[in-house]
C-alpha cells in the first residue's frame, strides 16, 4: 500500500483507581468537602476540561498536603428501606382502623 499510514501508540493497561483525602482548600472552585475521599477521576471531571485547573490539581497531587493519598471508600447503605416488589402489598392488619 503507497499510503504511509499512521501508527497508534499502543493502549497503556489502565492504572489503577487513585483515591485521595481532602486535608485542605483547593480554592479551585471544585465544590469539594474537607474530610471526604474522592478519586483522582472525579476530581479532574470535576475541573470541566480547564487545562488551568487540571494542572493545578496535578500539582496539588504532587505535593502531596492539600490532597493525601487514600484507600477507597468503602460504600454506604442506601438508607432506603427495603420494600415488597410493585404490586405487592403488606396484608393490612385491624379491624381497618388507622389509629388502633
Amino acid at each position: 500500500m503507497g499510503e504511509s499510514e499512521e501508527v497508534l501508540p499502543k493502549a497503556t493497561p489502565r492504572q489503577a483507581m487513585r483515591y485521595f483525602h481532602v486535608a485542605g482548600h483547593l480554592h479551585l472552585g471544585l465544590s469539594l468537602v474537607l474530610g471526604k475521599v474522592y478519586s483522582e477521576s472525579d476530581l479532574q471531571r470535576r475541573c470541566r476540561g480547564d487545562h488551568q485547573k487540571l494542572q493545578r490539581l496535578q500539582d496539588i497531587i504532587s505535593e502531596g498536603d492539600l490532597l493525601t493519598p487514600a484507600a477507597p471508600p468503602t460504600p454506604k447503605a442506601s438508607g432506603k428501606r427495603k420494600t415488597e416488589p410493585p404490586g405487592i402489598r403488606p396484608a393490612r392488619s385491624g379491624c381497618g382502623s388507622r389509629f388502633s
